[in-house]
């Protein structure tokens, strides 16, 4: 009985021991996070300009050379996502509190530079096609949660 137990141990050993290895040659971004922000803002819309506000961040998506993809995340249509995507950055729009109030989050991907002049530019082009923007001062808090001024 103490002959089996020991194999079994064994064997449980080297499944563990395998699974680690597996684990450790899986990509960082596969299990962690893929990006860290970088700037934060947020807008107010006019309820009539939600798609107006699309369209705009689509236009700003094309002369940034960034994809675009919009998503409706309830059955309401003005609740939506806008994710924007380029080699080195994110974008992301979304409205989690209230429909006419969107946060505008720009993020980098983990393991690349982004120069803080590449930066500001964006954030110049950005201001151009949705004016109005309000900077949030502390960047890092998750989506939806304000910052008090």
């Amino acid at each position: 009985m103490s002959r089996l137990l020991a194999r079994s141990v064994a064997a449980l050993l080297l499944i563990l021991v395998f699974l680690a290895g597996v684990i450790c040659m899986i990509p960082k971004h596969k299990w962690g996070p893929i990006a860290t922000p970088v700037r934060a803002f947020w807008v107010t819309i006019h309820e009539d300009d939600h798609d107006q506000f699309i369209e705009k961040m689509k236009s700003f998506a094309k002369e940034n050379d960034f994809s675009f993809s919009a998503t409706q995340v309830t059955p309401d249509k003005r609740d939506i996502m806008i994710d924007l995507r380029r080699k080195n950055l994110i974008i992301t729009a979304t409205n989690p509190v209230r429909r006419r109030e969107f946060c505008i989050s720009i993020d980098k991907e983990v393991e690349t530079t982004v120069a803080d002049d590449a930066v500001n530019a964006l954030v110049k082009s950005l201001e151009s096609f949705v004016p109005g923007l309000t900077e949030d001062p502390n960047p890092e808090k998750p989506i939806g949660s304000k910052s008090s001024n």
